[in-house]
């Protein structure tokens, strides 16, 4: 888009919510927003009526501090589409034709050499690996259709496969420039294969889920906690510095956050804050993360994590791309839109299934119930939600919303807690 296009609003993807002289534009499409003061909102509205460009909007302005200001919120107005432009149409309707799926997260095993207290899919050494070398490699060239930017291998412990070579370079010599990341607990990693993962991966995300080996071995087992820090230095050793550390949060070790981002900081890693679930032998240990009556252990984190955010204003959409640009690929080869999501009303089918890509890229003809189902648990268009000015924020993950979606109780309980923290995040400050 050119600074001589005419100024169009596309308002079809947007939602916008006006309260306190702010408002706040989130794109449905994008799933990005942008907050602005209520009064600048009305001198694009007027802009947009009077059918003038970007360029003479700016020049309506004779301060050059208002024009720089003007100048970028036009420019974080376009990259969120707020305007539309027809130069862009036939770029647009081209890429309609070619769609993708920029993120695609495998599961090579559900076996897994540890037994993880919280394991949300009760992944364990007992398990039997279900697809074969072919299979995966079948696999790889299935999703080669697809076009993906991203591939995540993941588990279980991928690294478990004795053939887990044999399907890194079967990726690397099909997927030309695909971003390939590996999600481990880092306990294989060894010199019989380090360099192999140093020179073939772009990303290796490692399990951590503590600040010492007392923290650590509570969830992953004693001598866990060493053996990754161990790791992450041999990487970082060999030149590998993408290295990002993940621990599972509940009510009762959230008090762990501040010292697991130092820690991460120490080591020169990106850290990953999960939220516990209760499921798989996560159901079984519930009492391990959260109080015995509480039954949505996912908002403790949430509220602490809007305290410290009311002040700065920083505070994130829902940011899901689920089936539009992410898919997920159980270890069976059952498709989900997200790991998530992982349930029977939302599987797409299975990736050995007959014409499923082209299912996949036409998802709105070839399984309307499954894409109408997660867009009901978007925030925005969930029932008892949709109405409500700071749903896109209270609810970063639809899923969230499918694990109390029939839960009205739960549901209250995240409501009254979330909103009044969210209101003086998104409506009480002046914007900066």
């Amino acid at each position: 888009m050119k600074l001589t296009d005419k100024m169009i609003f596309d308002k079809k993807d947007l939602l916008i919510n006006k309260k306190n002289k702010l408002v706040c534009i989130y794109n449905k499409k994008k799933c990005k927003h942008f907050i602005l003061s209520e009064e600048v909102y009305d001198f694009f509205e007027k802009a947009v009526g009077e059918n003038i460009t970007f360029k003479e909007f700016i020049s309506y302005f004779k301060n050059e501090e208002d024009k720089k200001y003007i100048k970028r919120v036009i420019d974080n107005l376009i990259k969120l589409e707020v305007f539309y432009s027809e130069s862009l149409e036939d770029k647009e309707e081209k890429s309609l034709t070619l769609k993708s799926i920029d993120n695609i997260y495998i599961t090579l095993t559900k076996r897994c050499n540890l037994n993880c207290t919280h394991c949300s899919t009760s992944c364990s050494n007992k398990e039997k690996d279900f697809l074969s070398t072919e299979q995966i490699k079948k696999m790889v060239d299935k999703i080669k259709r697809l076009n993906p930017k991203v591939i995540i291998l993941t588990g279980g412990e991928p690294l478990i496969r004795s053939d887990f070579k044999e399907i890194v370079m079967y990726i690397r010599e099909n997927l030309e420039n695909v971003f390939l990341g590996l999600s481990t607990n880092g306990t294989l990693i060894c010199k019989n294969n380090i360099d192999f993962i140093v020179k073939n991966f772009d990303k290796v995300d490692i399990s951590i889920d503590g600040v010492d080996e007392e923290t650590c071995s509570i969830t992953r087992g004693k001598g866990v906690f060493n053996k990754v820090i161990s790791v992450v230095k041999q990487l970082q050793l060999k030149g590998f510095s993408n290295i990002h550390l993940s621990m599972i949060f509940g009510e009762k070790n959230m008090h762990l956050s501040e010292e697991f981002n130092e820690l991460n900081k120490k080591l020169g890693t990106t850290p990953i804050e999960r939220t516990f679930i209760p499921e798989g032998r996560g159901a079984d240990n519930v009492l391990e993360y959260c109080l015995e009556d509480f039954k949505l252990p996912v908002l403790i984190p949430k509220i602490l994590e809007s305290q410290k955010n009311i002040k700065s204003k920083k505070i994130s959409s829902c940011a899901c791309n689920a089936l539009k640009g992410q898919i997920f690929i159980d270890h069976n080869g059952s498709i989900y839109p997200c790991p998530s999501l992982m349930k029977k009303e939302y599987k797409v089918g299975n990736i050995y299934d007959k014409d499923i890509i082209l299912n996949i890229q036409n998802l709105e003809v070839t399984k309307p119930d499954i894409c109408s189902r997660l867009e009901d648990i978007k925030p925005y268009n969930f029932e008892k939600c949709k109405d409500c000015d700071v749903n896109i924020f209270c609810w970063h993950c639809p899923a969230l919303i499918d694990g109390v979606k029939n839960n009205d109780k739960e549901l209250n309980n995240w409501c009254n807690l979330m909103k009044p923290l969210l209101n003086k995040i998104i409506w009480d400050e002046d914007v900066i």
